[in-house]
C-alpha cells in the first residue's frame, strides 16, 4: 500500500519541478489534505483468493484447515476468504 501512495504522491504533487523544499511542502501538503478530505482509498483490483491463484507460487496452499478453510504460507493471506 505504501508504494501506491507514494505512486500517487509523486503523480499528483511531484510531476514538475517545483522551485523550492516550501513549495515541495506545500504541494504534498495540499495532495495529502486533498485525498483526506474526500476519503481517496485504493481500490483493488482482486479478491484475496483471486491474489493468492495469481501469486500461488508466493503464496502455495499447504491444504484445507478447519471448516474447510484454505491455508497458506506466507504473510498477510492466512485464513482470509474474500
Amino acid at each position: 500500500m505504501a508504494e501506491i501512495e507514494i505512486a500517487i504522491l509523486e503523480r499528483d504533487a511531484l510531476s514538475r519541478r517545483l522551485g523550492d523544499e516550501a513549495a515541495l511542502r506545500r504541494q504534498v501538503l495540499a495532495v495529502e489534505t486533498e485525498r483526506n478530505e474526500h476519503r481517496r482509498c485504493i481500490c483493488w483490483q482482486f479478491t484475496s483468493r483471486d491474489a493468492r491463484n495469481k501469486l500461488e507460487r508466493l503464496y502455495p496452499v499447504k491444504g484445507d484447515g478447519p471448516a474447510g478453510e484454505l491455508v497458506t504460507e506466507g504473510a498477510g493471506l492466512e485464513g482470509q476468504e474474500p
